[in-house]
C-alpha cells in the first residue's frame, strides 16, 4: 500500500496517524509501524530516524504492507501495523502545528494499556488511499 501519514514515537512505540482523524473512547484507530532491520540504509530513512530520535514527527510518503488482524501490535496494542518497505518522502513537522502527536507522546505516561488508544489514524489513511487509487 502507498500512503502518506504522520508518524512519531515514544520510547514504546512508533506510530503512523493522519492529523485529520483521531481515534475515540469506542474506536481504537492506532497503527503501530514496523521498520525492517537494515532501514536506516537510505538517505530517506537516515533523516526519519533523526527526526525521530530527536522526539519530532514527520510528514511521510511510504509503501508498506498493512495488517488489520493478528493485533494488537506493539507495546500499546495498536489496532493496526504498517511495516515498512519503502520511503518514498520525509518531512520534519513542527511540534507546534502537530498537537497530536505532542498527545501521543504525553498519553504513554497517563494511561498506556489494552484499550489504551492514541491517536493515530488509521481510518483517515484507508479513506485517503482509497481516494487516491480505486
Amino acid at each position: 500500500m502507498l500512503t502518506t501519514a504522520n508518524i512519531g514515537s515514544n520510547e514504546h512505540d512508533t506510530m503512523a496517524y493522519d492529523a485529520n482523524c483521531g481515534s475515540t473512547s469506542s474506536e481504537n484507530r492506532s497503527a503501530d509501524m514496523e521498520f525492517p532491520s537494515d532501514w536506516t540504509a537510505t538517505k530517506l530513512a537516515k533523516k526519519l530516524s533523526k527526526i525521530l530520535r530527536h522526539n519530532d514527527s514527520a510528514r511521510v510518503t511510504f509503501v508498506a504492507k498493512f495488517s488489520s488482524s493478528g493485533g494488537p501490535y506493539g507495546m500499546l496494542g495498536a489496532k493496526y501495523r504498517f511495516n515498512l518497505i519503502r520511503l518514498i518522502s520525509v518531512e520534519t513537522i513542527s511540534q507546534k502545528s502537530d498537537k497530536r502527536a505532542a498527545r501521543f507522546r504525553v498519553g504513554i505516561h497517563i494511561g498506556a494499556g489494552k484499550g489504551f488508544t492514541h491517536e493515530n489514524l488509521v481510518n483517515g489513511l484507508l479513506a485517503q488511499h482509497r481516494r487516491q487509487y480505486v
